[in-house]
C-alpha cells in the first residue's frame, strides 16, 4: 500500500473526494447531482456499511465505480441524499431507454484531459493539506517530547548533584 493510500485511509470523511466529483460530468444527463455541502451537513465515508452496499448496486450501472476504492473517498450531502437515502435515480437509471455507456472520448480528449488533470490536481491539493497538517500534528508532537527531554535531562542532572552530595556526606562520616 502506498503512503499516499495510508494517508487516505487515514483521513477524515470531509478531507476525501466525493466519489461522484469527476463523475456528475458523464452522468449529468442522465440526472446525477453535482456535488454539494451546506455548513450545516457533514461528510460521510464512502466505505461506510450504508454507502457501500448502495455504490455496489450502482457499479452496473455507473462501471467506473467498479475501479474505486471506497475508503478513498467521501460521499457528499447531495449525492447522499440521491443515491443512499433516495431510490428515484436508481429507478431513473433503471427505466432509460439505453444504458449509461462509458464517455465516448474521441471527440474532447483535450477537455477530458484537462479535466482528470484538474481531478488529479484537485486530490493532490487535498492529500498535500492533510500532509501539512499531519507534519505541523508531528512537529508538535517532537517539540513537545523535546521539552520533556530536556525536563528530564534536568532532573537527571539534579539527581546526579543530589547522589555526589550524598556520597560526599558518607565519605565524611
Amino acid at each position: 500500500m502506498s503512503q499516499s493510500s495510508m494517508a487516505i485511509q487515514g483521513s477524515k470523511a470531509k478531507d476525501l473526494l466525493c466519489i461522484f466529483l469527476d463523475l456528475v460530468r458523464y452522468y449529468s444527463d442522465q440526472s446525477l447531482n453535482v456535488c454539494g455541502m451546506s455548513k450545516l451537513d457533514y461528510w460521510r465515508n464512502a466505505d461506510a456499511l450504508v454507502v457501500t452496499r448502495k455504490l455496489r448496486v450502482f457499479q452496473d450501472l455507473i462501471p467506473e465505480l467498479k475501479d474505486r476504492q471506497f475508503s478513498e473517498f467521501s460521499i457528499c450531502v447531495n449525492h447522499y441524499n440521491q443515491i443512499v437515502a433516495n431510490d428515484n435515480f436508481y429507478q431513473h437509471l433503471l427505466g432509460s431507454s439505453s444504458r449509461i455507456s462509458q464517455l465516448d472520448i474521441s471527440s474532447n480528449t483535450d477537455e477530458t484531459v484537462a479535466d482528470d488533470v484538474l481531478c488529479h490536481l484537485l486530490e493532490f491539493e487535498r492529500v498535500a493539506e492533510h500532509n501539512r497538517y499531519v507534519i505541523t500534528e508531528l512537529q508538535q508532537q517532537v517539540q513537545n517530547k523535546g521539552r520533556v527531554i530536556s525536563r528530564l535531562n534536568g532532573q537527571l542532572e539534579e539527581y546526579h548533584r543530589m547522589i555526589s552530595q550524598l556520597e560526599e556526606i558518607c565519605q565524611e562520616r
